[in-house]
């Protein structure tokens, strides 16, 4: 599809940026002063684009922390080229500065961010909620800046009405951190071979907040990418519609509706294809139909392009099985796809979900390579589709990426369907030993929303004959009206799976009560309480209530490594409480309610405390670029990772405690087995050699050292050798005795 590309800019965009006689002068505010980018020369650029197009009238602060609803008062558009990287995690305007912005927006006016201006204040959720992609650590990239292609992925936007594809020299991010669903209007393929994701990705998308409009524009890393053509075009059309909600400028090339009502003269497959795909329902049905008739395998790719123009979903549908029966008809059955496949990098968000449900009936290792792609695009719906697909895929290869996807918790519509299609996947569990299909099974748990996933997942544990932890897949809540600790992350924090998050309530209430509910009755048998500290924070005494009757009374219970394990007369409920009366120290905090029926329990979770303490890198070597430094290594989060500056020698990454802990054990995870990851390292606590790696042997890319149980307060990893050109540790867990 990008072979066809017009790359004609002069011919798309030359007169969108002339003056309409009749426009509005809409004033700008242009935010500077601060970027990780050189605003110094993108700031003026940006602000002579928009004077040329004689729309703006512009004004440049390097200083948005005094932005004010007074000042902001007299603007219609508020354009950013400020950023706080690299200390994104920070505020930097203040309440009232936030507050006039988010007020400006909501109150109908708009605002666009250009290139890195996103990647600023992470700890604001409305802003993030707003601009709708960002720069994510360990996990976004981007290759030099070079040519490519960018496709107008929709045309009935006011922004990018009439406008044509066009080429640009840009940087290309991918595999940017996202807040839900985006309205792509423009994008572009990222080729690996210049140091992309192999994936399209977003060039500019628009989200709404209350009355206003924000444009994302993703283009512009430098002064000389922002006199591309193309860039001048989307920002000016940008900057009307987030101001206004409408564009007038021009755009040579727009197409009116079609306006014939019959198929007189429309022989052709092409010509049959663009009657399908116009805006006549009744026209289009029609050519749809004679196109069933007409159809050969040779019009194969003018079909599998069809599937992004055609309006009808019932009109799509019909193609898709056209594509599917004219591809099946190739005897090479590796050729098949290739119509479909050529399609997919140019393709709109339907027509791409169409062209992958397609490939998913096709099968082929062609096929299979694309849709493990998409299993990752940023866009929620194109996830959820793939995932849609694959509860019909007839094999398992893909088993282990919809786990992955199953346990991704901020992409619940596609984890929802991960978890469905993980379980058909492995029903028969064949090939797992019962840790690992017990390990597997408690992850996909915790992404079962609705009643049909817990009960596949739930069939799904029996015919595997394991112990399901039914906490996982309950609601849990707090009925005493207490507040919540303020390091609790809440109710459901108990039940989430992760030894990370806890449940507490506000300290010395006289009674806690910590309540499960199903959707349909489970039965149990045992309970499992894993506190936050014994003898400093657990349930002491106790009662154990199912459907309100009392099954169970626990008084001065005794932990051992942290948890508590009790069984109950088999009883059948629909709700489950912990009421709490006593407890060490000031209230009863629990970690995790693991609940479960007949069967063998799991091991005991390894309580991980790293995430507890401050990780620093010892020597003064610099972090790389695409690294979210030490603090990745233990968050809790294995899409964020740590290394340093390939070809060093020695690599020293420490964790300290705020106490000392009785440390008993290690796990590294590595960021890709002999890709990077740590090969020959010591282990040391408080400075003391305890342990030496040599030549260490990842299992799943993940390595475990057992050490003797050491008291300490700082806990260093100390890497003479590595896979790779540094030792990238996704996450550093450390395990302690006495926790």
């Amino acid at each position: 599809m990008f072979a066809r590309i017009a790359l004609s800019i002069v011919a798309a965009c030359g007169t969108i940026l002339a003056s309409p006689a009749r426009a509005q002068t809409l004033k700008v505010l242009i935010l500077s002063g601060r970027n990780n980018h050189d605003w110094k020369t993108t700031t003026p650029a940006l602000q002579k684009v928009l004077d040329d197009s004689k729309l703006f009238a512009c004004t440049v602060t390097n200083e948005p922390q005094k932005m004010t609803a007074d000042l902001l008062s007299g603007y219609d558009l508020i354009v950013s080229n400020w950023n706080n990287w690299p200390k994104v995690n920070q505020r930097d305007w203040g309440k009232q500065a936030e507050d006039a912005f988010l007020d400006f927006v909501r109150q109908g006016k708009g605002v666009v961010m250009i290139h890195s201006a996103s990647s600023a204040m992470y700890s604001w959720p409305e802003f993030q909620e707003l601009v709708g992609t960002w720069w994510k650590l360990g996990q976004t990239g981007h290759g030099p800046v070079h040519k490519f292609a960018v496709r107008i992925a929709d045309k009935s936007h006011p922004i990018t009405a009439g406008l044509e594809d066009f080429e640009t020299a840009d940087e290309l991010w991918h595999r940017m951190g996202t807040a839900g669903k985006l309205t792509v209007l423009a994008e572009a393929m990222s080729d690996k071979a210049k140091g992309g994701s192999g994936q399209v990705e977003p060039i500019l998308h628009v989200r709404e907040l209350g009355k206003g409009r924000c444009a994302n524009l993703l283009l512009g890393h430098d002064a000389r990418c922002m006199g591309s053509e193309g860039f001048k075009a989307l920002l000016v059309r940008s900057a009307q519609w987030a101001a206004t909600g409408k564009v007038s400028a021009a755009a040579k090339g727009a197409k009116g509706p079609a306006g014939e009502k019959n198929l007189t003269g429309r022989e052709s497959a092409a010509e049959l294809a663009e009657a399908a795909a116009g805006a006549d329902a009744g026209l289009a049905g029609a050519a749809v139909e004679a196109l069933k008739a007409k159809a050969g395998p040779g019009d194969v790719y003018e079909l599998a392009e069809l599937l992004s123009r055609v309006r009808a979903a019932a009109h799509r549908k019909a193609v898709e099985a056209l594509v599917v029966e004219l591809c099946l008809k190739n005897a090479d059955a590796d050729q098949r796809a290739r119509p479909v496949l050529q399609g997919l990098p140019g393709a709109s968000l339907a027509g791409r979900c169409s062209l992958l449900r397609v490939l998913g009936k096709l099968g082929g290792r062609q096929a299979r390579e694309a849709i493990e792609i998409h299993l990752n695009h940023f866009d929620p719906t194109i996830r959820a589709g793939v995932m849609g697909m694959m509860l019909a895929w007839p094999g398992r290869e893909f088993a282990p990426q919809v786990l992955r996807i199953a346990c991704q918790k901020d992409k619940a519509a596609a984890a929802a369907l991960a978890v469905r299609a993980w379980c058909r996947m492995t029903a028969d569990m064949q090939t797992y030993d019962a840790a690992q299909a017990a390990e597997l099974l408690r992850k996909a748990q915790a992404q079962a929303a609705g009643a049909e996933e817990k009960q596949a997942l739930e069939a799904a544990i029996e015919a595997a004959g394991l112990s399901a932890n039914y906490a996982m897949l309950a609601t849990a809540s707090s009925p005493d009206d207490l507040d919540d600790d303020g390091a609790s992350v809440g109710d459901q924090g108990a039940i989430d799976g992760s030894l990370a998050t806890y449940w507490d309530e506000q300290d010395r209430a006289k009674l806690y009560v910590l309540q499960l509910d199903w959707a349909h009755p489970v039965r149990v048998r045992t309970l499992r309480i894993v506190g936050w500290g014994h003898h400093d924070f657990a349930p002491k005494d106790f009662d154990v209530l199912c459907d309100s009757k009392t099954v169970k009374q626990i008084r001065n219970a005794q932990y051992k490594s942290n948890c508590l394990t009790f069984e109950i007369e088999p009883t059948a409920c629909s709700q489950l409480q912990l009421r709490i009366t006593g407890y060490y120290g000031n209230s009863p905090a629990v970690r995790e309610l693991e609940v479960f029926d007949e069967g063998k329990l799991p091991p005991e979770p390894r309580f991980n405390v790293a995430f507890q303490g401050q990780a620093r890198s010892l020597l003064s070597i610099r972090e790389k670029a695409d690294s979210g430094g030490p603090g990745a290594a233990i968050d809790d989060d294995e899409n964020t990772w740590w290394a340093q500056e390939d070809g060093r020698k020695l690599y020293r990454l420490e964790v300290q405690f705020q106490r000392t802990l009785k440390v008993s054990g290690l796990r590294i995870i590595g960021l890709a087995h002999h890709a990077q990851a740590p090969k020959d390292f010591q282990v040391l606590c408080d400075g003391k050699a305890v342990k030496e790696v040599k030549n260490a042997q990842y299992d799943r890319n993940v390595l475990d050292v057992e050490l003797a149980a050491t008291s300490c307060k700082a806990i260093e990893l100390r890497i003479t050798g590595c896979y790779g050109g540094s030792p990238g540790i996704r996450e550093l867990q450390v395990f302690a005795a006495d926790q």
